[in-house]
Parts: C-alpha cells; structure tokens; sequence
C-alpha cells in the first residue's frame, strides 16, 4: 500500500523535469542579432591623438648644408681710376656657425687677389644672420636676413666692388636657401600610416592611424635647431581589413601608356625606366614590380606650442566574436562536462556574440540527469552574461555570470546543477591570448619608425603601454591599448 502510494512520486517528477526541459525562458534582449551591415569604414571611436617627433638638425649638419649652398670661389672685375679696369678672384675659407639671440650667424674668411702693380692680398670677412623657420611644404630657412661683406684691401674701389659683387651673390645664394626635411619625414610618415595588420582567426584586421595634420612648434635654438613636430592622428580599426585608398598597394600595370602627342607625355616613367633581361632560350621576362604610391602629407601647421616630450596615443585592435566562440570550444574539448553529482550532463557548441556593453556565451546543454533513481535526457540552453577584460595579455570574462532567467526550468529549479561550478569552467574556458596583437601596436611606435638613412635617422621607443578599455562592437571586439612612447629625428644620425 505504502509502495503504491509512493511510486508515483518518481514518475511525478520525471513528468515535471521533463517538462521542465522543454520550455526554456530566454529574453530577447540577450539573442544574438544580425551582424551590422559592412556599409563602409566604422567610426573611430577613441579620441584623436597626437604623436610627437622630435626634430634635431645638429650643428655640423648646418654647416654642410649651408657650405654646400655658397660657392668657393668666384672673380670679377673693378673699376679703379681713369676707367682702368683690375680683374679680381676670391676663394672662401670654411663655413663657421654661431647662434645669437634666436638667430642663426655664419662667418666665413674670404681671400681675394687682384694684380694692380703687382700682384696684391684682399682679405674679406662675410657675415651672414637670419631667423631660422620652417615652411609648410616642410622646407627650413632663413627669414629677416643681413648680409655683411667687409674688406680691408690697400684700394678701396676694388675693396667696395668686390664687397659688392660678394653681397648681391650670398644674397641670391640665401634667397634660394632650403634645407629640405621632406625625405626623412615623408618615410616615417608612410611608416606611421601603414596600417597594423592583425591576425583576427581566418581573417585578417588593421588599425590605422589616419594622419590628419602636422603641426611645428618655434624653433629652439641649443647649439643646433630643435622643433617639435606633432602628428595628429585618427586611430581606427576595420574588419576584415579596408586601408584607406592611399595606402593599398596598386594593381601591377598591365602595359605602359604610349602617351598623347598633344602633352607629349612619355606614359609610365616606371615602365619607361624599366629594362627587362634579354630572353634566353627558356627564360621568362619578368613584370616590373609594381610600386606603392606615396602617401599624400599634409601640410604643416606652424603652432605656438606643443606638448613636448613622451606622448600617448590610444591605439585600437580587433577580436572577433567567432574567434572567441572558436577559443572557447577549443578550451572545452567539444564539450564541459561540469557535474560531479551527474558527470552525463555537459554543455556544447559555444556562441559569442555581444549585447549592449556586455558579452553573451550561449551553449547547449545535453546529457543526461540522475533523477530519483532515473536517468532522465536533458536538453536546453544556458546564457552566460558578462564584461569583457585584458590582463596580463589575456583576454576574459572575469565577471561571467549565468544570467538570470535565461535557463531552462531545469536549472532555474538547480535540479543537480552545481552553478559554481559551471561559472567557473566557464569563466577559465574563455581566454584568448592577445599578446601578439598588442606586439603589434607596440612594433608601430619602435621597431617599424626606427630607421637611418644617409641624411639622418628616426628613433621610436614604447616606453609602456596599457589596456584601457575593452568594448563590444556589432562584429568584433575592440580593444584599446593605450601607448606611451618617444620618437626623436636626427640629422645627421648619432648615436
């Protein structure tokens, strides 16, 4: 009597757990949604930065340009007395160089000879002083300059025309003065907007650093000249990657331009230059290798002052939710097993994908539950919620949580569930090394812009960097690293 009374309690919870399974709650708010339409470049989201070079032209690399600038020797003629006319040379000793409240002075010996009763000695001094500036088109010259020649010959008409002859020459030589800082800047420029291409699971996504103006601070003057260059950049991140026009590589020319008459234009000077190996018996000619065009720099913008030294740029890189999904399968095995009371149940097939500021990790529960002596088939969906961070180069969850109301009624019941357990394994699951990512960005600001060439050298150095944020987007995780860094030019390179 008793046993029958109690039999069906078994089969009563069956039915009510069985039951259970096969209504689940699940709020929409936490269903993944329809990835954003790719309807062109996002929006970047960190603020602009600004990156700053510092500019060191040194002492000596003054003095050569500027002696490369005046001529060594010259002659002429004078005009002494009774229309007699005295032919004259000069040769200039080498270019000296001093500072001078802001402006830059050169000195240079000059000696002259003339034959007027013999042959005679014209010692010369030339002085020359100016404000040293830098253009837009990144060109540095002398501005409000003063010629001085002085010569102290035994005739002073040959000693005036000689001054004079000297004055218009330097003159026409500093009006056509430039120091030309383009080359140095134009391949650390190009370096800096080549975009940062990032390993994202099968694909492969690139930050950039969009330049959008160049700014020059005043000239400081410290045995050499000295400006800061600041660079003011839009960091971005696009998946897969989408670089800006400028910075794609072209499509290998197919056969070069034969020009118009009209313009005379002789096609592509890269096909025109180009002399291919004469063909042998079994040899291929090869195509010219195509060539990057340059990337466009804006112009510079002189400024009354710039932050100098260490700057700090937010630079953002990319996860994408598969690559998450596919992370966390990995670290499962195909399934987690998470019961010790019921070692049958497990859960299965991982999805990530976000909502709102959080991320949701959806998986299948499967297996079978111990239940009065039964071993009842389960079946549902779990619903993990949490806000994504990076330590130590790891990315997680460490706030992963199941979220409330999103189970079926089996586990809202915690019929055999242990929810530690399952928030645990879940949470270690879900871990994602980034650290080559962030390698990357680090490259950006050191390896990649630390060159030398003949007429100088860029020098970058990270000294740290940081993971200040990591936020969901429609399609992928971006992450932001912020960067603090130096980077210095220097002509000619020292050590």
């Amino acid at each position: 009597m008793s046993r029958s009374r109690l039999r069906p309690v078994p089969v009563l919870l069956t039915a009510l757990l069985l039951g259970a399974c096969g209504h689940r709650i699940e709020p929409q708010h936490l269903r993944p949604t329809a990835p954003a339409a790719n309807g062109g470049r996002p929006v970047s989201d960190p603020p602009p930065s600004r990156i700053v070079l510092h500019a060191t032209v040194f002492r000596e690399a003054l003095i050569r340009k500027m002696a490369e600038s005046l001529p060594r020797t010259g002659e002429g003629d004078a005009q002494v007395f009774a229309g007699q006319r005295v032919h004259y040379t000069w040769q200039r000793e080498p270019v000296t160089l001093r500072f001078d409240r802001g402006r830059v002075v050169v000195g240079v010996a000059v000696h002259g000879r003339f034959n007027l009763l013999g042959e005679r000695t014209l010692p010369l001094t030339l002085t020359l002083a100016g404000e040293p500036v830098m253009t837009p088109d990144f060109q540095a010259l002398l501005q409000s300059t003063e010629v001085q020649v002085v010569a102290s010959g035994p005739v002073e008409s040959v000693n005036r025309a000689i001054e004079a002859t000297l004055r218009d020459t330097v003159m026409k030589t500093v009006d056509t003065f430039r120091f030309d800082v383009r080359p140095l800047l134009s391949r650390a420029f190009e370096q800096l907007a080549r975009p940062i291409e990032i390993p994202v699971g099968d694909q492969v996504a690139c930050a950039e650093l969009k330049v959008t103006s160049l700014e020059a601070a005043p000239t400081v003057l410290a045995d050499g000249l000295e400006k800061d260059l600041g660079i003011v950049v839009m960091p971005s991140v696009t998946l897969p990657c989408t670089p800006e026009a400028s910075l794609r590589a072209p499509p290998p020319p197919e056969t070069a331009s034969p020009g118009t008459p009209d313009t005379g234009d002789a096609g592509d000077t890269r096909l025109a230059s180009y002399t291919p190996p004469a063909p042998g018996p079994e040899v291929s000619v090869p195509p010219p290798p195509p060539a990057r065009p340059p990337v466009p720099i804006p112009l510079l913008q002189n400024v009354s002052t710039l932050p100098s030294g260490p700057f700090r740029v937010v630079v953002p890189v990319a996860a994408r939710y598969e690559e998450l999904s596919r992370a966390l399968e990995t670290s499962m095995n195909g399934r987690l097993y998470f019961s010790a009371s019921n070692p049958e149940l497990y859960m299965e097939r991982p999805q990530v994908y976000p909502s709102h500021d959080s991320v949701v990790i959806r998986m299948n529960l499967g297996g079978k539950a111990q239940v009065g002596g039964y071993a009842v088939p389960v079946g549902g969906e779990l619903f993990f919620a949490g806000h994504p961070h990076v330590l130590d180069n790891q990315l997680s969850v460490p706030d992963l949580e199941i979220a409330p109301g999103t189970a079926s009624e089996l586990v809202k019941l915690k019929f055999a569930l242990d929810y530690a357990s399952i928030r645990d394994q879940a949470r270690q699951a879900l871990r994602v090394d980034v650290s080559e990512r962030l390698a990357a960005v680090k490259d950006k600001l050191s390896t990649e812009l630390s060159f030398a060439e003949d007429q100088g050298c860029v020098r970058g150095q990270v000294l740290r960097s940081e993971v200040t944020g990591v936020h969901p987007h429609a399609n992928f995780l971006r992450i932001y690293v912020q960067v603090d860094a130096q980077l210095g030019l220097y002509m000619p390179c020292k050590q």
